[in-house]
Formats: C-alpha cells, sequence, structure tokens
C-alpha cells in the first residue's frame, strides 16, 4: 500500500512536467507563427492559413509516426465512436 502513493505522486510530477513542455512548445509555435504572418513576404491572411494548416499537418504526421513507437499495445485504438468524432471535430475546429 506505501507504493500506491510514490507511484501516484510519480504520475502527477510526469504529468506536471509534460503539461509544462507542451506550453512552452506551444507558446513558441504561436511565436513563430506571429513572426510568419507579420513578415513582409506573406501580405495575406491566405499565406498565414497555408502556414497554419501546414503546422497542424505535420504535427499530425509527427504524431501518428510516433505513436508505434510509444505505445505498443495499441490499447488506445479502442475507444467510443463518440470520442473519436470529439476529437477529430476539435481538430477540424483548430484548422479554423
Amino acid at each position: 500500500m506505501a507504493s500506491q502513493p510514490k507511484r501516484q505522486k510519480k504520475v502527477l510530477v510526469k504529468s506536471v512536467a509534460y503539461a509544462l513542455v507542451t506550453a512552452i512548445v506551444w507558446a513558441l509555435s504561436r511565436a513563430m507563427i506571429n513572426m510568419a504572418v507579420t513578415l513582409p513576404e506573406t501580405g495575406s491572411f491566405d499565406r498565414a492559413l497555408a502556414v497554419n494548416t501546414i503546422r497542424v499537418v505535420a504535427v499530425a504526421v509527427f504524431l501518428l509516426a510516433s505513436v508505434p513507437v510509444t505505445y505498443r499495445r495499441f490499447g488506445f485504438l479502442k475507444m467510443q465512436r463518440r470520442t473519436l468524432a470529439a476529437i477529430v471535430s476539435g481538430g477540424i475546429v483548430a484548422l479554423a
């Protein structure tokens, strides 16, 4: 029983670290997008949308390629259709 609180604390620390790293990477990504949009070469929002779309697609490809390496059991594929629909619709909203 004593190992359960230690494990929970370890998971909590790991989760907080992942959240902080995600926030930092997101902030850098936003800063890079803002710099790309304000460059004189990118005079329209169409180019900014293209840059954002390329960025999202690149991240999606990276994550899809990293899944077989990190999750060998593929247990995450056994999700409900409602959950999958929420994830897909969230991705579509992120592109808009």
